[in-house]
């Protein structure tokens, strides 16, 4: 079983519900390990790191004899929507990559097509300090789209590129959305984390019918060169199709259900 390096503070409560179901926990601070060596590759969790910035802690836990289950090169695909995208052709909306420049607008407007579309930048959404509609477009008219384009540019004033990226539109059963979180563990597939709907026949059935898409996608990256842990959301479209919604690497993130994270590392992926 793979041992957990968390960085400093990050979700204390979660490193004592592991330690306390029997798996390696340690921490790094301050260039040192605190608690018991780990053994082997390790995975980490810790704050939201930047490419460069993960690569440079890899480079330090190298020197001090830890093996990071994830290497840079993975996380430079998993952290980056294009580059996963990439590697997933026909699995994720259709996206759009513009520079920031007196053309945006216009080029924004010719997306109208799409019917709804999400804003993002390279370094991030505004979804969570304005909400989510505060990064949607609907009618594409010049006014809602320069509104759209001001709120991202207040969250991230050094960001150069806007991210626009199609809305499907997702299955909903009692008011809820057909989507949910997967957890990769190893480069294999784990468990369903968490599920938007409720009830634990709709949730059970969920998983059953997306499983092999999950692992369609898994093999995908796998192909791509991609190893180690990370999220993998998948939602089912309202005409009866499925897409990829996000990736993420483990390193950041809520996991939801640390029992069966546990169960998923004790198999020993």
């Amino acid at each position: 079983m793979p041992s957990i390096v968390y960085l400093g503070d990050y979700a204390e409560a979660e490193r004592a519900d592991l330690a306390a179901r029997g798996l390696a926990v340690a921490v790094w601070e301050s260039g040192a390990v605190r608690g018991d060596r780990p053994a082997g590759p390790v995975i980490l969790r810790g704050p939201r790191l930047s490419s460069p910035a993960y690569a440079g802690l890899c480079d330090e836990l190298l020197r001090a004899g830890l093996m990071p289950r994830t290497t840079p090169a993975s996380y430079n695909i998993l952290a980056d929507s294009g580059a996963y995208g990439a590697a997933l052709p026909g699995m994720v909306p259709e996206k759009v990559v513009l520079n920031r420049s007196g053309e945006v607008v216009a080029d924004l407007a010719a997306l109208k097509h799409w019917g709804r579309a999400f804003l993002r930048s390279e370094l991030g959404s505004a979804a969570k300090t304005s909400g989510t509609e505060a990064c949607m477009l609907s009618t594409f008219d010049e006014t809602e789209i320069a509104a759209r384009l001001e709120t991202l540019w207040s969250a991230y004033p050094a960001a150069t590129q806007v991210i626009a990226s199609k809305v499907e539109a997702i299955r909903k059963v009692d008011g809820a959305n057909a989507e949910g979180r997967f957890i990769v563990v190893g480069g294999s597939l784990g468990y369903l984390d968490h599920c938007e709907l409720a009830g634990d026949d709709v949730v059970a059935t969920f998983e059953r019918e997306n499983r092999a898409r999950a692992q369609a996608a898994i093999d995908a990256l796998s192909k791509a060169g991609v190893v180690g842990d990370y999220f993998l959301d998948i939602a089912e479209t309202a005409a009866g199709s499925w897409f990829v919604v996000e990736i993420k690497p483990l390193l950041n993130g809520t996991i939801r259900n640390p029992e069966q994270f546990a169960v998923a590392l004790d198999r020993g992926e």
